[in-house]
């Protein structure tokens, strides 16, 4: 047996074995998320070889944050492929600007942004066509990248991917990037590169193309060595789940609020304290991330904390009430429901009680209210004006990053007045900063970032 087939039979075999472990059976109903990458193509492909094509279900999300040239083409090239495979394909159009706008609202990165609209699409397709599993193309670089990264976050989550969440598989998590490449050369088949990969202004592109391969070169084989430790946490996790589920069970509740009894709270390790702060936001249902000095402050609190003390954050409030830890949504407020919007072009806007007329004008945009007018150079549309939210944070004359919410509590606004203040955000760079703080429009102060002021 030639090399070059006794690789593409070991690759798919690994497949194969991955999907009997999941159960994925001849009669199972597989949906496949596919970018054009050499991941998701080596998973579409491997696919073909252990499936009948009536079992599969392609879905290609086009983020529209490249250019239509390139992220367009991304999704026109796995339709062309699937036609030629006789495979069905359908293409899912995230809005251009909506990544940004959710990002901007969420208070997090463009890549958490775009991971959630993604997985939106990925669980109503599952829903459409009545999906068994959808499968994942993460491989074992993957993993090694998360690790890394959620250690360098300073994450409790030190486990990796898992390799099943519901419905959702991996069957590549134990291959590697250079043996899927290898395999798609060998099996003659292209696949299509995302310039943002090498853009090392993404958290994951400087750990992959830096910090990794000086792992490599300084401490061989240290990825086994990860990868055996992520194993060990997983199962550890696996148990000490199992046994807060056990704990939540038993502790009581009231039926006003998604709540804990405190004394129970108070007397928890400092583990499972933070497990039930989270566990709390969670069934909210609102996809909230509370900030972990937020949750350690929660944390502190003691059968002696007075009632009705509460942290409110990012739309939500956490609260005890009658000897219960409580979550609640914040109803009608504008932490909860502030607003965003993406300007596309010259447009007149009316935001509360302002009108606004923005203009492109030479070398940036001028943003103008009946007696006021703000000019940012190198601003460009699309942009976003948008309500504050609690984690931005916002560059000041000395360059060093500064809480956006300890800047508004120094101009002693009321919360609803923070909320009203326009912020500018620009969608030119990866990192999507906020450029302005257009309180003169209220009455207030103005806060415009060095580098974006009018010369």
């Amino acid at each position: 047996m030639s090399d070059n087939k006794k690789k593409i039979i070991d690759f798919e075999e690994k497949v194969s074995c991955a999907l009997k472990n999941f159960g994925v059976t001849k009669n199972s109903i597989v949906a496949v998320g596919v970018s054009g990458g050499a991941d998701s193509m080596s998973l579409l492909v491997s696919l073909l070889q252990c499936l009948s094509k009536s079992q599969i279900f392609v879905l290609t999300v086009n983020h529209n944050i490249r250019s239509e040239e390139e992220s367009g083409g991304d999704a026109n090239f796995v339709r062309s492929f699937c036609a030629k495979n006789e495979v069905y394909c359908r293409i899912h159009e995230i809005e251009r600007g909506e990544i940004e706008r959710l990002a901007a609202c969420r208070g997090g990165g463009i890549e958490d942004a775009a991971r959630e609209l993604r997985y939106a699409a990925f669980e109503k397709f599952c829903f459409e066509i009545n999906a068994d599993f959808f499968c994942l193309a993460h491989n074992r670089n993957d993993q090694l990248e998360t690790l890394v990264m959620r250690f360098l976050q300073g994450s409790s989550v030190l486990s990796g991917i898992p390799s099943q969440r519901e419905k959702f598989i991996r069957p590549l998590l134990n291959i590697s990037r250079s043996q899927i490449e290898e395999y798609l050369k060998v099996k003659k088949v292209a696949w299509r590169t995302d310039k943002t990969n090498f853009d090392e202004s993404y958290f994951r592109n400087r750990v992959r193309r830096s910090v990794l391969p000086l792992f490599n070169e300084l401490f061989p084989g240290w990825d086994g060595a990860a990868l055996s430790g992520a194993k060990k946490i997983r199962d550890d996790l696996e148990f000490v789940d199992e046994k807060f589920e056990e704990y939540l069970s038993k502790t009581k509740s009231c039926e006003k609020f998604i709540s804990v009894d405190i004394k129970s709270f108070c007397s928890a390790s400092p583990s499972f304290k933070r497990r039930i702060v989270y566990a709390l936001v969670d069934r909210l249902k609102k996809n909230v991330r509370l900030p972990f000095s937020i949750v350690e402050t929660i944390c502190g609190w003691t059968n002696e904390t007075k009632n009705g003390t509460k942290i409110e954050a990012a739309g939500v409030s956490v609260f005890i009430w009658n000897n219960f830890l409580c979550a609640d949504i914040i109803k009608n407020s504008f932490a909860d429901c502030g607003f965003c919007v993406t300007i596309k072009s010259d447009c007149a806007l009316d935001l509360f009680d302002l009108h606004l007329k923005i203009c492109e004008e030479d070398c940036g945009i001028s943003i103008e209210s009946i007696d006021k007018k703000i000019f940012l150079k190198s601003l460009a549309y699309p942009f976003l004006l948008r309500s504050a939210q609690v984690l931005d944070k916002i560059k000041g004359a000395d360059d060093s990053m500064r809480d956006l919410s300890k800047v508004l509590s120094s101009w002693k606004l009321s919360e609803d007045e923070r909320y009203k203040i326009p912020l500018v955000q620009e969608l030119q760079t990866p990192n999507t900063s906020v450029v302005a703080v257009l309180g003169g429009f209220i009455g207030t102060k103005d806060w415009i970032v060095e580098d974006w002021q009018k010369c």
